[in-house]
């Protein structure tokens, strides 16, 4: 072959990563409880404590009644096993091997999240708070004239279940935050927060959140979308990474990682999550 012929190939020392959603679900959820995990089924056993009666007292004369406090638990299963494993062939130039591992460990630390984040996103269907905030059947239709009114109905429900005021958050499809923007709602910024996990800012006592992993029955349309709203003790999300080996695989000249991670997530607490089925609508 003549040497004018051959065209050598470039590897790139540069990676381009490709486009990554934001996760939200994980990030608004408790994780008190991920040190308690061993194995695969296991469960936490959470505590909860019922109301403390407090009663009248008159000096020498009420007698005590001692109450004997009432508990129950929340079981927090962890029913969820998701494993990755790649390989990097030898071919590949000394110089790029370690830029690939490592762009595809984050690739992978970055797909279990996503995973995990639409899981907890199917929690809708725990929620406590539905009544007057439409139905699967018939969703409310949002425009940009009657987005704050269903949004304040949200969190005057949240308000009357006695949800705290403080770290309340709502997650909104990209659809919905492009509502409030046509209706020309100013959301409070704090520059403090972390915008990297999908924070646009604060509207009516809510953190808002926007995320494609809200789940939505139509997504071609964005009809039937759950839009889900709570405080950072309403859901209880527990993960684990068991297994991390990298080893070389028999059957071909390659490095190679695997993973083995488990998780679970509860709705500890329904009276406190909200949930508004809405549907896209033309504007006016």
């Amino acid at each position: 072959m003549a040497l004018e012929q051959f065209i050598p190939e470039i590897w790139s020392g540069e990676l381009l990563e490709r486009l990554r959603k934001a996760h939200v679900f994980g990030f608004v959820a408790n994780r008190d409880y991920e040190g308690e995990i061993s194995q695969f089924g296991d469960i936490v056993r959470i505590n909860t404590i019922g109301l403390i009666d407090v009663s009248d007292y008159t000096p020498n004369s009420t007698t005590l009644t001692v109450q004997t406090i009432d508990d129950a638990q929340t079981q927090l299963k962890i029913n969820q096993r998701k494993y990755f494993a790649f390989k990097v062939d030898d071919v590949d130039s000394a110089q790029t091997k370690p830029k690939i591992m490592q762009s595809a460990m984050r690739e992978a630390a970055w797909s279990l999240r996503d995973q995990q984040d639409q899981y907890i996103a199917s929690l809708y269907t725990d929620a406590g708070i539905t009544s007057g905030l439409g139905t699967e059947g018939t969703p409310i239709d949002i425009t940009s004239v009657n987005i704050t009114e269903y949004m304040g109905l949200v969190s005057q429900k949240l308000s009357e279940n006695d949800v705290p005021l403080e770290t309340r958050w709502m997650i909104v499809p990209p659809w919905f935050h492009q509502k409030l923007i046509l209706a020309k709602i100013t959301l409070d910024t704090n520059n403090s927060e972390t915008i990297t996990n999908g924070f646009i800012g604060r509207y009516l006592g809510f953190d808002l959140y926007v995320s494609n992993n809200v789940s939505i029955g139509t997504p071609s349309t964005n009809a039937k979308t759950r839009i889900m709203a709570g405080y950072r003790g309403t859901i209880t999300f527990a993960e684990q990474l068991m297994k991390m080996e990298a080893y070389r695989p028999e059957s071909s000249f390659s490095d190679a990682v695997k993973g083995l991670a488990l998780y679970g997530a509860k709705v500890a607490r329904p009276s406190t999550l909200a949930v508004l089925r809405a549907d896209y609508t033309a504007e006016p």
